[in-house]
């Protein structure tokens, strides 16, 4: 059985020559004969928003901030009671919910 050394040298003349087969003989290495064409982005349509899809919108967000904040007291209470029910949730979410909407000021 061969060296150390000897298995290493083996490995590094196939690979050489692995290299001048992909590259010299399937030719690998040469350019392409045509033009690639350049890329274009796609045309980007206008956004659209109604005043209800704002407010659905500012709804989701304020739901979803509402249910993180719930989420956070009941996990960590920072000198609070803990939430023990469903309802203690709801009754402490409502005056977020009912905090009005710009749109509805002006």
């Amino acid at each position: 059985m061969p060296s150390f050394w000897g298995w290493s040298l083996a490995a590094w003349v196939s690979g050489l020559g692995g290299v001048w087969f992909l590259a010299c003989q399937r030719e690998l290495a040469s350019t392409a004969d045509f033009g690639i064409p350049p890329c274009e982005p796609p045309l980007k349509l206008k956004r659209v928003q109604s005043v209800s899809e704002e407010d659905g919108l500012r709804v989701l967000v304020k739901t979803g901030a509402m249910i993180f904040d719930l989420a956070a007291l009941d996990r960590f209470p920072f000198g609070w009671k803990r939430l023990s029910s469903a309802n203690d949730c709801i009754l402490s979410g409502i005056s977020i919910l009912l905090v009005p909407s710009k749109s509805k000021l002006l």
